[in-house]
């Protein structure tokens, strides 16, 4: 037995002496050293900023890097992060923190203060500030039915492929921006003819022309043109339907569920005598109303249903939201018809809700479309 003993020490002894070679030996180790930290002093919002940390291991251990910005951690093996700055973080100072670390030491931590400029808060004229955010843009095809039955009380040779092209239901991200809190009107275009010279619109000074009444008779290129002049530009399809949503989530129409009436929206009503007008409800105007005549969304935005058609930058295509990116789509990169958004004084009831979509093309001048513009929050 004492023969065994021996033996097995013999054995194990050196075993031991190897493990705490490996172990204890560490403690001379040397820590990383962080040398820099470059980061910009200011960024804007919305804007790709770039963050990189110069370090070294006097032991050449391999380095592993985790970064903090404003609380959130992401842990990267580079030594350099890319960070998309957060509009909702416009105004605001943080901190950028860096831990570095090696196998065998604790880490050593450094940080730097980030300055993110605010938004000109003095909002253009006539003009909201839509903020920054996300929504489900579209319809569920689980709602198809239901419209369905609703249209055939207006046009009864409706189809459920009438509603297809606003499927699926699909998130959307978008950054800040302002909007023009009535449609443009005939007053303010006429100033714009007045300026450059441009060719009046089509029914310019017609049956139902008034200053005050939202500008008809434009093409998708005259919108165009207007809106480069006065130094903004046309909203994407999903820039129209989220401020036409107002912040309101999964609403129908802008103030709501509720079905609209004469006190909410212009429409065709029984003051016009069309086909699929609804004959139970007058809203006071025949054709066009006079801008901001009905209550507005809660974002403060006028006639976002109704009144008028609004012409919107991108081509149509109708299964283009199973491929749309989630962060500030624009639309297809061609077609030959453009999208139109809200409604008119010449349609029914039905064709106000906000997820609606119809198609034009960009040279059609009618006495249902009109427009109003967008302009980029500039940091």
């Amino acid at each position: 037995m004492k023969s065994i003993i021996i033996i097995a020490l013999y054995y194990f002894v050196p075993i031991v002496l190897c493990l705490s070679s490996l172990t204890c030996g560490r403690g001379d180790n040397a820590k990383p050293v962080i040398e820099k930290l470059i980061l910009p002093t200011t960024v804007q919002p919305g804007e790709t900023a770039v963050f990189k940390v110069v370090a070294l291991d006097p032991d050449g251990d391999q380095l592993t890097y985790i970064w903090m910005i404003n609380g959130e951690i992401s842990s990267t093996k580079l030594s350099t992060m890319i960070w998309e700055v957060p509009q909702i973080l416009a105004g605001r100072k943080i901190d950028v923190v860096i831990s570095v670390s090696d196998s065998f030491n604790e880490p050593v931590v450094t940080k730097s203060p980030l300055k993110i400029q605010a938004f000109d808060t003095r909002h253009p004229k006539n003009m909201v500030l839509i903020p920054v955010g996300e929504f489900e843009m579209g319809t569920g095809a689980d709602q198809i039915p239901q419209l369905l039955r609703s249209a055939k009380q207006y046009f009864p040779d409706a189809e459920a492929s009438w509603f297809e092209n606003e499927t699926p239901r699909h998130k959307v991200c978008l950054d800040a921006f302002y909007m023009d809190i009535y449609e443009v009107s005939n007053a303010q275009y006429k100033k714009f003819i007045d300026k450059t010279g441009y060719h009046p619109p089509l029914y310019w000074n017609t049956f139902n022309f008034a200053p005050n009444h939202p500008v008809v008779g434009v093409s998708w290129h005259d919108a165009m043109a207007y809106a480069k002049w006065a130094g903004k530009r046309l909203p994407t399809e999903a820039e129209w339907e989220y401020a036409a949503r107002g912040g309101l989530v999964g609403k129908k129409y802008p103030w709501g569920d509720a079905e609209a009436d004469g006190k909410r929206a212009n429409f065709a009503d029984k003051t016009i005598n069309l086909n699929w007008s609804n004959k139970n409800v007058s809203d006071g105007y025949k054709y066009t109303a006079s801008i901001g005549a009905f209550p507005p969304n809660d974002y403060g935005l006028y006639d976002m249903a109704g009144n008028v058609f609004e012409w919107c930058f991108d081509w149509h295509d109708a299964g283009y939201y199973a491929k749309s990116p989630e962060y500030n789509p624009t639309g297809p990169i061609s077609g030959t018809m453009r999208v139109i958004r809200g409604s008119s004084w010449s349609y029914p009831p039905t064709r106000m809700r906000v997820s609606r979509r119809i198609e034009k093309h960009p040279t059609s001048m009618l006495d249902y479309v009109g427009f109003r513009c967008i302009k980029n929050v500039v940091p």
